[in-house]
């Protein structure tokens, strides 16, 4: 399985085609092979999964002093 989990800082912030970036939910969680076009957020239905994911990209930030 490929995933990819996306972090939204400003989850409610509109985008400059004047969307919501997420509606409210700060992560999104997606099986890219699955749902190649990320309709189907599993954030909700795998938080296990989510919240490996981010500790794993919190952890490679750390390791690179990102801010």
């Amino acid at each position: 399985m490929i995933e990819k989990v996306i972090y939204h800082s400003q989850s409610n912030a509109k985008t400059l085609g004047d969307r919501i970036q997420s509606g409210g939910t700060h992560f999104k969680l997606f099986n890219l092979v699955q749902d190649p076009n990320e309709q189907n957020d599993l954030d909700r239905s795998n938080p296990e999964k989510l919240n490996r994911m981010m500790c794993g990209l919190i952890a490679a930030l750390e390791a690179k002093n990102a801010q």
